[in-house]
């Protein structure tokens, strides 16, 4: 978390999405856990014509890079909390 704290509106994130209903809830999962971390460029990468990432050849994925397609920012940011295990205190990140 630490690496990115400073940067994180501009890095961008790109999410291949398998063609499949557990591919698209993994990819909502991870959109949602990466917005609450703060992160803001988060990109669904779309394939075309083969059902999974395994399935897929470099110029399928190379398709979907080029026509990614950015989220919307549906979840808020979450105040991020660090425990320390040794002493079991709690202290806010952010």
């Amino acid at each position: 978390y630490q690496l990115y704290e400073n940067v994180r509106e501009k890095i961008k994130i790109y999410l291949l999405v398998d063609n499949d209903e557990a591919g698209l809830k993994g990819f909502e999962n991870n959109v949602k856990s990466l917005q609450e971390l703060g992160f803001k460029n988060i990109y669904k990468m779309l394939l075309e014509g083969a059902k999974d990432a395994g399935e897929a050849t470099k110029e399928q994925v190379d398709k979907a890079y080029k026509s990614a397609q950015l989220q919307p920012i549906r979840y808020d940011k979450k105040r991020i909390v660090v425990k320390d295990y040794n002493t079991g205190l709690k202290s806010a990140v952010e």
